[in-house]
Parts: C-alpha cells; structure tokens; sequence
C-alpha cells in the first residue's frame, strides 16, 4: 500500500534525501509522484562527477559548475527575468534543503531578475552564465552564499553548497529599458536609496545587493562622451564607498578594497575611501599599505577621531609584530 502524498516541502525534501542516499529498498514505499521526481533528477546523476569538466563562474574559482545538459542559444542579460528549477543541497553531506520543483505538479519554477540580488550571488553569476535548456551541477563556498552566518535553522555557518539548476528560460522585462543617462541616475538612486535603508537597519548583505543591482543600471553605456562619463562615474562614486563600508560591516575586506580603489580612481581625494581601503588593510595585516592610505585619509580629514583610533592600533599592531620578530630565536 502507498503512502500518503507529502503534503509540503518538508516532507518532499525528507523524501528526496532518502531517494539520494539509498535508504529506501522498495520503490514500493515511495510516495508516487516523487517516483516521478527521481526521472527528473536522473539527468544529474552521474556516476563519475569528477569525469565532467569543471568550468569557473568566478576568477578566483570559488564559485564552478560541471554542464550536465548542454543548453542552446544566449545567454541571460542582467535584469531579464528567467525560469529555473532547482535543488539545493549543503556540501559535503549533500542534503537537500530547498528546491523548486513540485514533485506533486510536475512542474514549478523559481522566477527572478537577473542581477537584481534576489537570489544569493553564486546563482545569480551561474545562471547568468547558462543557455535555455542547460542543467549544470554548481558548487559555491560560503563567501558567495551565505557567508559566515549561514541561514539557520537549514543553513549552517559557513556552509558550502551545490545546486542543481535547469535554466527553462529567460526574457527580457517590459518596461525595465531604461534609455537615457538621466533615467539611469535617477533609477539608480532610488536603488541606493533602498540600500541605505538596509544599512541603517544593519542589513549589511541587503544593503550590498541594493548598491550592486543600482551599479548594474548603468551596464551597456557604450560611446559616452567625456561630460557624459563624468556625469556617470559621479553617480558610481557613492555606490562605490557605500559598497566598501557595508562590504567592511560584512569582514569582507577584499570587496572592501577592489570597491574603495574603483572609488579613487574616480575622486583621488576621497577621504572616505583611503579611510575604507586603509581599514581593510589593516585588518589584513597590510601595514604598509594602511598606513599610506589612513595617513591620506587624516590628512584630507584632520578632525576625523575614528581615523586617528585606526592608526593607533596600526602603530600598536606593527609594535607588536616587531617585538615578537626581536624575541623570536634564531634558527
């Protein structure tokens, strides 16, 4: 006799992760529609994973995906809406914890904007990298998901994940083309706008994806003039120093610094980025390097206490790093 049909996605995923871990010995004993599920999910099962080449959605590697199904056609654009299903699983357990798939339907979708920081940032890079039609395995470290938090109760700190994606499709939204630079300015401070609110509520992670999605209005300017860059990179510049303080709130500081540069490439006199990129590379251990940076920031702001306070504890930091070279001993 079958059982009775799950009613919610808990009990699909308590399901998925007996199919997956061969506790089950009968099918017998497999609710019928996720019978169903397990032709869905036979396409990602490959016996050797490792055989299937591993292709870098970031530079630095930490975000990857193995094509399991080749799509066909483009690729997605920032702020086209897409269609995919999914399940998520924590590494290296390889439990499910969320999906986007009905077992009970057959059918059901995940639908957001692209870029828009809807979705955490590993998926919106992977799938910004996928063709109509695709199923890839991605795996992602904590930096690009969840960070060191996690999101408990399912997510633990610091969890590295993999998800299984299909891209169904994708389109362009209606009345997202914006065509002047004005309209981009405008729209992209509302965003920040909306960034701030995040930060004053110590919704540091919001407050970033609302800086990067107001950063993403102004993608595929092309052949502006000088005045026109001006005007643009003037609308960047608070973005820039908005993301390097929440990315600082965060502990990220190599988003700290890679923001705070761009920030004084377009004003060499901006306080608050040498101050940012100065207490990014303290905490790095940069010394040099913050000392430079937070010495400009004091310069370009005297009156500033928070700056003298880092460079104390910069000054406290080398002394100590210097006594413990003098009393280590000699090989």
């Amino acid at each position: 006799m079958r059982r009775q049909k799950p009613s919610d996605r808990d009990e699909i995923l308590k399901w998925l992760n007996v199919i997956e871990s061969g506790i089950s010995s009968d099918d017998s004993d497999l609710p019928l529609p996720l019978q169903t599920d397990i032709d869905y999910q036979k396409q990602f099962e490959i016996s050797d994973i490792e055989s299937l080449p591993q292709i870098n959605v970031t530079t630095d590697g930490n975000v990857s995906k193995r094509i399991v199904r080749k799509g066909n056609g483009p690729v997605p654009s920032k702020g086209f809406q897409v269609s995919v299903r999914y399940v998520a699983r924590l590494l290296p357990s390889r439990k499910a914890f969320d999906l986007a798939y009905s077992p009970l339907q057959k059918s059901g979708s995940l639908n957001f904007e692209l870029g828009a920081g809807q979705v955490i940032e590993a998926y919106d890079l992977t799938v910004a990298t996928m063709q109509k039609g695709e199923a890839c395995i991605m795996t992602t470290n904590p930096t690009y998901a969840y960070g060191e938090l996690g999101c408990p109760p399912r997510i633990p700190p610091q969890s590295s994940l993999e998800f299984h994606i299909e891209l169904i499709g994708f389109e362009q939204r209606e009345g997202k083309i914006l065509l002047t630079i004005e309209e981009r300015i405008s729209e992209s401070n509302r965003i920040r706008s909306e960034g701030n609110e995040h930060f004053k509520k110590g919704s540091f992670r919001k407050a970033t994806k609302s800086y990067n999605r107001a950063m993403g209005v102004f993608e595929g300017l092309n052949d502006l003039t000088e005045d026109e860059e001006e005007i643009v990179d003037k609308a960047k510049l608070p973005l820039y120093t908005n993301l390097a303080t929440s990315y600082l709130r965060l502990n990220e500081s190599s988003k700290v610094i890679q923001n705070a540069i761009k920030a004084l490439q377009i004003d060499p006199q901006n306080a608050k980025a040498f101050w940012r990129l100065g207490r990014a590379q303290l905490d790095e251990g940069q010394y040099p390097e913050a000392r430079a940076n937070l010495t400009n920031a004091a310069k370009l702001e005297p009156q500033n206490k928070d700056i003298r306070k880092d460079l104390e504890e910069l000054q406290q930091d080398e002394d100590l790093e210097q006594r413990i070279e003098r009393e280590r001993p000699n090989p």
